[in-house]
């Protein structure tokens, strides 16, 4: 067997939550619609959405950018009334039930020039709202026409930065945060979560990384749909070293087919995380 077939032998990936579904009970799929659009609800509980911002490359301008892009774009961006989305979040244990509640997860990607000036903004991790993606989007614009940012320091060296402007009730520990919003949500009784199948596609181990004998622990996020495939506008890159390991990860994803998670029988949607975990055989 070749060394490439035995490290691929190496190459595992699994949800966090995999052994809990596997006890799960095999149940019977519903397929009356009205009953799926308004499912039986279980509680209220509430959820503070914040938006955290990072720059990239990082550390490529002084101290205090973050904090002012955060500051900006949040002026200019609102919360509609109503969510305006049906994606379900981790379930939490609440008198030894699992409830989820609707969640929001997104973000809008843009360039900034030496000249302050924020170009193409775009969003690159889509919140299922179309409404809520066309507020983020504004709100770049909206900071932009005050023109209230400066000029690079004569000593930054590159020309332009990217910055990425999130939104989510799961901000990332240790960047600074803004709350957004306070929102009392519904809650609903999780029957089981979405889960990878078995015997799906694996990603290919990088062949410059293999003959480096180079690993590496990928972590992505994104929105396992009813149908039980990966939503690719919602994907995530959480955790990662190396770009081709991160590459790999995205080219497979597509073809890895789920059991989507479910909610009084019906099937829905709901947001995972899933590591993959790239290891050379000793």
């Amino acid at each position: 067997m070749s060394f490439a077939a035995t490290a691929s032998r190496y190459l595992i990936a699994f949800l966090m939550f995999a052994a809990a579904s596997r006890v799960a009970r095999a149940q019977d799929v519903r397929s009356d619609s009205a009953v799926c659009d308004s499912l039986p609800q279980f509680g209220l509980r509430t959820d503070t959405i914040a938006a955290q911002v990072s720059i990239e490359p990082a550390n490529s301008l002084p101290a205090g950018w973050e904090e002012m892009l955060l500051a900006g774009i949040s002026e200019h961006f609102t919360m509609p009334a109503t969510v305006g989305s049906s994606v379900y979040g981790a379930s939490k244990i609440v008198d030894g039930h699992p409830l989820v509640s609707v969640v929001v997860s997104g973000e809008v990607t843009a360039d900034i020039d030496r000249n302050g000036v924020l170009r193409d903004p775009r969003i690159s991790v889509s919140t299922l709202s179309p409404e809520i993606d066309r507020r983020l989007v504004a709100a770049v614009r909206g900071l932009d026409s005050t023109r209230a940012l400066p000029q690079f320091p004569e000593e930054t060296k590159i020309d332009s930065v990217r910055v990425r402007y999130r939104i989510s009730e799961y901000p990332d520990s240790g960047k600074v945060m803004r709350p957004l919003s306070v929102v009392r949500q519904p809650t609903w009784i999780l029957e089981r979560p979405a889960f990878a199948k078995r015997g799906g596609p694996w990603p290919r181990y990088p062949r410059e990384a293999e003959r480096a004998r180079l690993g590496d622990e990928v972590l992505v996020s994104f929105v396992v749909g009813g149908d039980g495939k990966a939503l690719m506008q919602t994907v995530r890159v959480l955790r990662g070293h190396y770009r081709e390991f991160q590459l790999s990860v995205l080219e497979v994803l597509p073809r890895i087919r789920f059991d989507p998670a479910r909610i009084a029988g019906c099937q829905v949607q709901q947001l995972v995380q899933m590591p993959f975990s790239f290891r050379i055989p000793d």
